[in-house]
């Protein structure tokens, strides 16, 4: 269930237009406001599997040496 699409910004009462990632007036971030997509979720997730996956090739190159 996706939320309704918001026609002003949460913060600033500005008018907005389809597909903005920001208020132009305040500049809040509308990410997974009103139906826009939560990129950070995204974002993070993949970045924390990066991080995981440099940890486990530093793990298994230092087992290796040992």
């Amino acid at each position: 269930m996706s939320a309704p699409p918001v026609e002003a910004c949460p913060l600033c009462q500005t008018g907005l237009s389809p597909g903005l990632g920001r208020c132009p007036a305040c500049g809040y971030d509308l990410a997974g406001v009103g139906g826009r997509p939560l990129l950070a979720r995204a974002v993070f997730w993949w970045t924390a599997m990066g991080f995981l996956a440099v940890y486990l090739i530093t793990l298994a190159t230092v087992a290796l040496t040992r």
